[in-house]
């Protein structure tokens, strides 16, 4: 029809014909309507399904091609509202009785959802609605939505007992929602016709149809009896919806869905089977791998979180009222406030895990973890660092300078490269929600569309952080013996080693997907960051707390307290060998310049000036190196303060820091003179003190 008129340079609308072909304007270039087309419809039914917060539906549609389209409109809207449409059930309605009707219930039954959309006339489904109750189908937690083509039920549901085979309007008050749009069709086209003579040139214009127009711009808004009138350039309806609620044979309107923005309001409280307006779930709660805010599980997460950063960061405010205590300024004040914002924003992204994501809560998740993460071992690596480089040196222990800001960049630049990678990350291919849906179980995962990406990137963060671990761990071994106040060096070991620990139980859980394990592994993926925060919590805060509380205790007792900053090697001094007037030994800080890694470390100084050799000895291992007197290059070092440079046969050179300045004197006078000095009347004594 639509096409013969348009060959006359005719228009033609309906009022009920919803194909999405006719939208084709190359086709269908004089063809409007007043009623929404099929994909406007299944938009406006997944938009309703989404905005009751079901997750998961079934589909039940006729073999019709309305119910396919429509069908087809639903499922890919409802997959970009991370709405699972978990099976897509269809009947042979022209056939008598109905084919399939047995084996599609049961599918749906068995399926695991609880909200059914059904695609079809109303005496469709009035036709099965007996089979559907012998499947078990109905009941308080079932939920039937339909299309606009059951907007008769109840008049088929009369005719029905009534025996009628056609339904008869015998009350007038009773409107047929089709003649009125309809006659809006008659409205528009007197309109659109209104305009065409308004702007005819001459009469054969009009008479020979030589001043057609396209629909768009034929049509015009206006007020009509179904509501505004509007258009969009195909000619289709652009119109708002309304969701009616059957119940107890009475027809009302519950919710009303906006075309602008799709949103849904509740104008009446519906009813469900029960009588009750509680909505029902769209899955049993069993079988949900996710918690809802609205469970008791959730609650006590994020209780037991807020808990967690509640005192995280009270204890952070009690240690900036003991600033002026030794432990908390040798950690230093900015470190800890770093340490501690990084474990408030780790704990925050555990917030996220809850509920449906959205593509925002996946960004922000992925952004507070790396973020976090930063703020906790940078800062610790940096601290690490600056005692490894003074490692069992007590001069530069004591007596170092206050860095430069040009000297802190480097490690400014070290914390915001995962940040960035993760910014990169979110551009190329931001993650989004993905619905991980099985009979038995239902889960979302964060991924990007682009798993080439996703992989290259997850290895790249991975692969930094693991590099940052490793360096903590290293410095930590490197510099554990070392006697501080807060002893930070010795307990950052346990927190690295703790964080490893932790990163192996989470592994398998991240890289392997159970999705009939999704809720256990939520628990276990939350628990593990829970319990690494309070771990890292108790070595830092609440260790140095207990630190400066003893340190007071045994200042006013009769306990001294430690120093402040004591090394390994506290006397530096040189003793007399036994029975070797000419042999003298001593305990040194010692590094071996131009060793990769290398840092100061305590030795055993061995100066056999009688047999003429020169002996260091690591005081750990017993690792070293003797060298024969005469091979030995000693000068007073000028890159390090109060140290003797010793120059060896192989080239290697050695730092050797004295306690004095007379010390050195005298060590750089015996090393360079070949002999000790005479030795006092008496035993064995301190010569070089």
């Amino acid at each position: 029809m639509a096409l013969t008129a348009q060959n006359l340079g005719m228009y033609t609308c309906s009022g009920s014909a919803s194909a999405v072909e006719l939208s084709d304007k190359t086709s269908y270039s004089q063809f409007f309507r007043t009623f929404p087309s099929d994909n406007m419809m299944g938009e406006a039914l997944a938009q309703f399904v989404a905005a009751m917060k079901w997750r998961s539906v079934a589909v039940l549609a006729s073999n019709t091609d309305y119910a396919r389209s429509l069908s087809s409109a639903f499922s890919n809207t409802a997959e970009e509202l991370l709405v699972d449409v978990a099976t897509v059930q269809t009947i042979q309605f022209s056939s008598d009785p109905p084919t399939g009707t047995n084996v599609s219930l049961k599918a749906i039954a068995e399926v695991g959802v609880r909200v059914v959309v059904f695609l079809g006339e109303a005496y469709e489904w009035v036709t099965i609605a007996p089979q559907i109750r012998e499947a078990g189908l109905f009941g308080p937690e079932w939920v039937w939505v339909g299309g606009d083509a059951t907007s008769s039920m109840l008049r088929v549901l009369n005719d029905k007992k009534a025996g009628q085979d056609a339904f008869v309007a015998k009350n007038s008050a009773v409107k047929e929602h089709y003649a009125m749009l309809y006659r809006e069709c008659l409205m528009a086209m007197a309109r659109g016709f209104v305009q065409q003579l308004n702007s005819a040139k001459n009469k054969d214009d009009v008479l020979k149809r030589r001043n057609v127009v396209p629909v768009n711009k034929f049509l015009a808004p206006f007020d009509g009896l179904s509501g505004p009138v509007k258009f969009n350039d195909a000619g289709d309806r652009l119109a708002d919806f309304t969701a009616f609620n059957i119940f107890d044979g009475k027809e009302s309107p519950v919710f009303r869905i906006a075309r602008d923005g799709w949103t849904v309001t509740r104008v009446n409280d519906p009813k469900f089977f029960d009588g009750s307006s509680k909505t029902p779930d769209d899955r049993p709660s069993s079988i949900l791998g996710y918690l809802r805010y609205s469970s008791i599980g959730a609650w006590i997460v994020l209780g037991v979180t807020g808990l967690l950063a509640l005192v995280i960061i009270v204890s952070m405010f009690i240690l900036i009222t003991m600033h002026k205590e030794e432990a908390v300024q040798e950690l230093g004040l900015p470190t800890l406030a770093y340490v501690t914002i990084g474990l408030v924003a780790i704990l925050g992204a555990t917030a996220t895990w809850i509920d449906v994501p959205t593509r925002i809560s996946c960004q922000v998740n992925a952004f507070l973890l790396a973020v976090g993460f930063q703020l906790v071992f940078v800062p610790l690596l940096r601290k690490l660092y600056l005692f490894w480089t003074r490692f069992e040196n007590n001069y530069l222990l004591r007596n170092h300078k206050r860095r430069t800001i040009v000297e802190e960049l480097p490690w400014v630049l070290l914390a915001i490269v995962h940040p960035l990678v993760v910014l990169g990350w979110d551009m190329l291919s931001p993650l989004e929600p993905k619905l991980i849906a099985t009979p038995s179980a239902i889960s979302y995962q964060c991924q990007s569309p682009n798993g080439t990406v996703q992989a290259l990137f997850r290895w790249i963060s991975l692969g930094w952080c693991a590099v940052e671990l490793a360096s903590v761990l290293f410095l930590a071994m490197s510099v554990r013996r070392l006697q501080t106040a807060s002893k930070i060096h010795r307990y950052t070991l346990h927190l690295v080693q703790n964080t490893i620990f932790s990163c192996i139980v989470l592994a398998p859980l991240t890289i392997l997907s159970w999705p009939t394990f999704a809720l256990g592994t939520y628990y276990i993926e939350t628990a593990v960051v829970l319990y690494a925060c309070g771990f890292a919590w108790g070595c830092l805060h609440l260790r140095i707390y207990n630190m400066t509380k003893r340190q007071n205790r045994a200042r006013f007792g009769s306990n001294p307290p430690s120093p402040k900053m004591s090394s390994a090697v506290e006397s530096q001094l040189l003793l007399q060998v036994t029975g070797k007037a000419s042999s003298l030994v001593g305990e040194f800080p010692v590094k071996w310049v131009g060793r990769f890694a290398s840092t100061w470390e305590k030795h055993r100084l061995v100066l056999a000036l009688g047999e003429g050799y020169v002996g260091l000895i690591r005081s750990t291992d017993s690792s070293g190196q003797v060298t024969a007197l005469k091979h030995i290059h000693a000068s007073r070092s000028t890159r390090f303060p109060l140290c003797i440079e010793l120059g060896m046969a192989d080239k290697a050179v050695a730092a050797v820091q004295m306690k004095s300045e007379e010390q050195l004197e005298q060590v750089l006078n015996m090393l360079l003179s070949r002999h000790a000095p005479p030795a006092p009347a008496g035993t064995n004594r301190v010569y070089i003190a």
